[in-house]
């Protein structure tokens, strides 16, 4: 199911529309030319936030003196793994802050002003989100269980219950 939407967003064409021809084509330069990655493989990594509940990408810059026309563009969006993400800090009222991210050794915080931030439908506006993947728990707990006891009875060959059999000096006083 999970590739699934991910095959179906990703295949929906994308269409830049309005604004001037000079903001569409700095919206362009901005998707279509990022470093190291394509706009499709972008979103396919922010669909991660699906099975995790949220996705997280810096921010990257690139100065303007790299651009012909000298416009502050996207050097890239820079995936941040959901299990490198110690915490989200958030003020009094639970705006978000930014996060701390713990990469090797090290924890450094990130501001919410350089990153791009997916989730999903949240419960109590929980920046983590919710998996889609949590309500497929129960009937994934018990598939597995049941798997479990036909693995066992394949290797009994279907023969019911073991039979164990002690010697009666074990029971004597």
């Amino acid at each position: 199911i999970l590739s699934a939407m991910d095959l179906m967003v990703r295949s929906t064409p994308v269409r830049i529309e309005g604004g001037t021809e000079e903001a569409r084509d700095l919206i362009e330069d901005c998707l279509y030319n990022m470093e190291g990655s394509t706009f499709e493989a972008f979103i396919s990594d922010a669909l991660s936030f699906l099975p995790y509940g949220f996705s997280l990408f810096e921010i990257v810059a690139r100065p303007p003196s790299k651009h012909p026309k000298g416009w502050v563009t996207l050097k890239k969006l820079a995936p941040r793994a959901q299990w490198t993400i110690e915490k989200f800090s958030t003020n009094d009222k639970g705006d978000v802050l930014g996060v701390y991210q713990t990469a090797t050794t090290r924890s450094s915080f990130i501001p919410i002003d350089k990153l791009l931030h997916f989730r999903t439908a949240s419960k109590q506006a929980d920046p983590a989100g919710a998996s889609v993947l949590r309500s497929a728990y129960q009937s994934w707990y018990f598939m597995r269980r049941i798997q479990e006891i036909e693995a066992i009875a394949v290797e009994r060959e279907l023969n019911g219950l073991p039979l164990v059999r002690v010697p009666s000096e074990y029971f004597d006083p």
